[in-house]
């Protein structure tokens, strides 16, 4: 069985996005913020089609943005001083 090769890892850039989008849905990008992950899921894509590199239905797709996205409430003070965890 043929293994399929991972994503690249995050660039400095792509954080900067995800970041941003983070900050704009006050850390929960749900509901109607759907429509955001969305759209930085296909800047992202674009940028990787701009830069020449391979893309792919699992690269930068709505989960992974949306992930990523989640992975920054484990170091939000605002979120963890809720006594809640990442």
């Amino acid at each position: 069985m043929e293994k399929k090769p991972r994503n690249p890892v995050w660039s400095r850039d792509e954080l900067i996005l995800a970041l941003d989008l983070y900050v704009r849905t006050s850390g929960n990008p749900t509901g109607q913020d759907f429509e955001a992950v969305d759209e930085v899921s296909a800047i992202l894509n674009k940028l990787h089609r701009i830069m020449g590199n391979a893309t792919g239905e699992t690269l930068r797709n709505r989960n992974g943005v949306y992930l990523k996205v989640m992975n920054f409430r484990s170091s939000d003070p605002h979120y963890l001083d809720q006594g809640k965890v990442g």
